[in-house]
């Protein structure tokens, strides 16, 4: 996917920051910021030299 333009980021295991706008979470705990569970990666194409947003990421902050 990479040879077509695709970047995809899987973000577990990351501190989860409410201003990523690539990113929906379910939030288990309010004190926790840790990204344990991805639904979904986030997905990037590359088109004329700039990142577009194809997918949101969906994760679990536990």
């Amino acid at each position: 996917m990479e040879e077509q333009g695709y970047k995809i980021i899987n973000p577990i295991g990351t501190n989860y920051d409410e201003r990523d706008s690539s990113i929906d979470a379910n939030i288990l705990n309010s004190n926790s910021k840790k990204i344990t569970k991805v639904i979904r990666p986030t997905i990037y194409k590359t088109e004329n030299d700039t990142l577009q947003l194809v997918q949101k990421a969906v994760v679990i902050v536990e």
